[in-house]
């Protein structure tokens, strides 16, 4: 683990170079620029929060800021395993022709992610300011440990499925179709007292996402009752899942050169 943890000390200035070049790249020549990051979440925010007022009579005021606090981390780890999911390939001409450590690939993934999610987390608290300004708390300091523990959970995935892709190139097609069913099974659009009037909450008490999602939402939203045992889980996963992503990827090493 420490030797994990030095690799990616050691070319810290490469990542760091990797990461800000990807997050200018991404919108460069665009006229707003950044503000995409913050647009895009907030129309998807805006159409299913219409659909959902008209349709099921849901009030807006309320419904809107569960959305979005559900919306935020949801992007953060679609993002960050998506392209988690090619770190290594489309670095093959760093990790083949440099010797730069591999570990860094799928972090730099996450990071870009992250930053996405940073706005999007401003775009929500702004909107929140403006419909309940009350609502705000000592319970939303929150947000900056659960912000940690989904970050290590989707650096952990990254590194996971970064992983399989190399062996299995049919991988990331599946990745796809299994992240969109994962979303309807994870109550972000929906309470999670439906599934359970239904007699399916199983369905999300045994889905890792659910956990994620609901400890980041609990903060944004400044819930006043904490439910410590979401907040324990949440973690057992988040750090299981990285002790052994970062196995795998020392238990491989540099052989990943032998997978392009």
């Amino acid at each position: 683990m420490f030797e994990y943890f030095k690799n990616i000390k050691k070319d810290r200035h490469v990542l760091q170079m990797l990461v800000i070049r990807d997050v200018f790249s991404k919108y460069r020549k665009s006229i707003l620029g950044v503000a995409w990051s913050m647009i895009t979440p907030l129309s998807m925010v805006g159409v299913i929060g219409l659909v959902y007022s008209v349709v099921f009579g849901i009030p807006l005021i309320s419904f809107v800021p569960y959305l979005f606090s559900g919306l935020t981390p949801w992007f953060f780890i679609n993002g960050a395993i998506d392209t988690g999911t090619g770190a290594y390939i489309i670095s093959e001409g760093f990790i083949t022709q440099t010797k730069i450590r591999t570990e860094i690939f799928p972090l730099r993934m996450v990071l870009d992610a992250f930053v996405n999610y940073l706005f999007m987390s401003i775009s929500f608290f702004v909107v929140y300011a403006l419909i309940k300004p009350d609502a705000f708390n000592i319970n939303m300091l929150l947000y900056i440990p659960g912000s940690l523990i989904i970050f290590i959970f989707c650096w952990g995935m990254a590194n996971i499925v970064s992983l399989i892709n190399l062996y299995i190139r049919d991988y990331a097609h599946l990745q796809s179709i299994l992240l969109q069913i994962l979303f309807y099974i994870t109550p972000i659009i929906y309470l999670p007292e439906v599934m359970d009037k239904r007699g399916f909450g199983g369905i999300y008490k045994y889905n890792p996402l659910h956990y994620m999602v609901d400890i980041t939402r609990q903060s944004m939203l400044g819930a006043i009752e904490i439910k410590i045992s979401v907040w324990l889980i949440a973690i057992i996963i988040a750090l299981s899942t990285f002790v052994i992503s970062v196995y795998l990827t020392k238990r491989i090493g540099r052989n990943i050169v032998y997978r392009f």
